[in-house]
């Protein structure tokens, strides 16, 4: 190539850092291995013939493509093209700090298919295991777990989803022993047991056996339930701004329970797109103080 635009050996050998009888004869080499004449040669200059201009776009078209190829590795290897599975379930997307961050990685990392993954219970931290995810959000992560790495992202309070017309809904203050009696729809222990276990543990050392009449595990449906006048149901304080308009949450005075949503991922299984992510996620959670995010 360097040959064929300086259009003199001599110039071109010392941009090589060869010497002239060295090019001249790498390129003899050339021709008689293709069979073709490849410059037309004059005294101080050189052409290149039909042959040779052919040979010249190929090999060009040949160094695009490497180059092209040399900047797709280094960007798959800075972690900026390939994609990220994230595991989670709706009551996640309810935080704005998720869809902040969703959305900020999204533009900022353009070429990193983002795949969301929708799952409940036990699936989440399975997913990371089985490597099927990358990342998972979790409510329930056993404190004692040495095989994930994890970040806090946002807390909630646990609040009790009344109709609207129920005769709780408007009193000034609720404590736990008011719901006494109530019909509640719960969640399921299968899949979330340290959730479950602690809420019925609260209740009970506020005076309160809850009285179950259904399981179901998708908050919202619950919520729908207690709009149809089918019992109260506990849910996190997340949910407020999904609220339905027959449906009242309020605070229970003496339920203080919190529970922590986490980004886990297995140990030693931190690649450099989800440590883009990561980095992408802790920068909006710091924005959650000037934003009031729940």
């Amino acid at each position: 190539m360097i040959a064929a635009q300086e259009e003199n050996f001599h110039r071109a050998a010392r941009l090589l850092f060869v010497t002239p009888s060295s090019l001249s004869r790498r390129i003899n080499d050339l021709e008689t291995e293709l069979g073709v004449s490849l410059f037309q040669r004059h005294q101080r200059r050189v052409y290149l013939t039909a042959a040779g201009r052919a040979y010249l776009q190929e090999v060009s078209r040949l160094f695009d493509g490497l180059d092209s190829a040399n900047m797709r590795v280094r960007r798959v290897a800075d972690g900026e093209i390939g994609a990220l599975k994230l595991a989670l379930n709706d009551t996640v997307m309810r935080h704005e700090v998720v869809t902040y961050a969703l959305n900020r990685f999204s533009s900022g990392y353009p070429d990193v298919e983002l795949r969301l993954e929708p799952l409940t219970g036990p699936s989440l931290s399975e997913a990371l295991v089985k490597g099927s995810a990358d990342a998972a959000f979790l409510y329930s992560r056993p404190r004692d777990d040495p095989q994930f790495e994890f970040i806090a992202v946002a807390t909630d309070t646990v609040l009790i989803a009344l109709p609207r017309s129920h005769r709780l809904a408007k009193k000034p203050k609720l404590y736990l022993s008011d719901l006494q009696d109530e019909a509640f729809l719960w969640i399921p222990r299968e899949g979330v047991a340290l959730m479950y276990d602690g809420l019925v543990a609260a209740c009970r050392a506020g005076g309160l056996t809850p009285r179950i009449t259904q399981r179901l595990m998708n908050e919202s449906a619950r919520v729908q339930l207690v709009a149809a006048g089918m019992g109260i149901t506990f849910v996190f304080s997340s949910f407020t701004s999904y609220a339905h308009k027959k449906v009242v949450l309020r605070p229970v005075h003496d339920l203080p329970m919190t529970i922590t949503l986490e980004l886990a991922w297995l140990r030693g299984n931190r690649s450099v797109t989800l440590d883009h992510f990561i980095r992408t996620l802790e920068a909006e959670i710091k924005q959650i103080p000037k934003r009031g995010t729940r």
